[in-house]
């Protein structure tokens, strides 16, 4: 009796024991799965800050890339800058020479603002499409009609390296031609691209330099 009694004890034991192991078991991969659930997160989102920081660089890289294109290219302001002309040594020793007979005493930008007349003209529907068109054209320029813009052309090259005033207004001749349309008064840049018209007194003028009115 007391030999089948241990028995039924240790089988009650033994069930119990089982019964602790496969809980122990079952606890134990939970926290396996658990914990590679946990890696698989972590992995993920690594693997998403990576590409997040790949693509903010790639933009960085691109906007700098565009920033020294830009540099590389500078735009002129349309206010104060017309498209180079075409020209020839003839239509810059033709254009100084106007120049200097209307403003030689007027200073650089004086110089410029007659020069930037003459082109204007040019570029203009109005008037000649050429430079010896313009400054040639009947009744437009003084100098042409009393003999002072020969004079000037005859002496332009025995005086071109000695004469301070051809030599400023050669180099005003070549800033319009090369697409100048301001002059600088008082550190102000003034623009001249619209102005067709200039005389010692002249009606409805909308800007005067020394000793010209201009329209």
């Amino acid at each position: 009796m007391y030999t089948l009694k241990c028995a039924g004890l240790l089988d009650k034991h033994n069930l119990i024991a089982k019964i602790l192991m496969l809980v122990l078991v079952l606890s134990l991969t939970a926290v396996v799965f658990a914990s590679i659930s946990d890696w698989n997160r972590a992995m993920a989102e690594e693997t998403t800050t990576t590409e997040e920081v790949v693509e903010v660089v790639d933009l960085k890289e691109a906007s700098e890339k565009v920033t020294v294109k830009d540099d590389k290219k500078p735009t002129l302001d349309s206010r104060y800058y017309v498209k180079k002309a075409s020209y020839t040594n003839k239509d810059v020793k033709l254009l100084a020479s106007i120049i200097y007979c209307e403003a030689g005493c007027e200073g650089y930008q004086g110089q410029l603002a007659v020069g930037s007349v003459v082109l204007n003209r040019v570029e203009s529907n109005l008037f000649p499409n050429s430079i010896k068109g313009v400054v040639y054209q009947s009744g437009q320029f003084s100098p042409v009609a009393n003999g002072a813009l020969s004079s000037r052309l005859a002496s332009y090259d025995s005086n071109y390296n000695s004469d301070a005033t051809l030599v400023s207004c050669v180099k005003a001749a070549k800033a319009v031609l090369d697409g100048r349309r301001f002059i600088v008064v008082k550190k102000q840049k003034v623009a001249f691209k619209n102005y067709l018209f200039f005389s010692r007194s002249i009606s409805g003028a909308k800007f005067r330099y020394k000793h010209h009115d201009f329209k």
